[in-house]
């Protein structure tokens, strides 16, 4: 990730990529606000709609990452695929806990 936004920042800066630069920023507050919805919460569903629209923005971000720097945007899809991985799991374990 890191990597990926200097790369994406060398080509322009903040002027040239403010919308591929601002939804990474974006991203990075909805990924840290997952674990304290999830673990410091435990509100298994309020971690499911942040993961979910985490999902959405970034993939977002790839794709203004891929159009400033061909490989920051292939730098970002592993994150991208793992993020989709833990939706899945986000969304297991809220069906097993609904009920609960």
């Amino acid at each position: 990730m890191g990597l990926a936004s200097w790369l994406v920042w060398a080509e322009g800066g903040w002027v040239k990529q403010k919308p591929a630069l601002g939804l990474y920023i974006v991203q990075l507050v909805l990924n840290l606000l997952w674990p304290y919805t999830f673990f410091g919460q435990h509100n298994i569903l309020l971690a499911l709609v942040d993961i979910v629209a985490l999902d959405f923005v970034l993939a977002a971000c790839v794709q203004a990452f891929s159009k400033a720097n061909h490989v920051a945007g292939n730098l970002m899809k592993p994150y991208l695929a793992w993020v989709l991985f833990a939706t899945a799991l986000n969304f297991s374990l809220w069906t097993l806990n609904k009920s609960a």
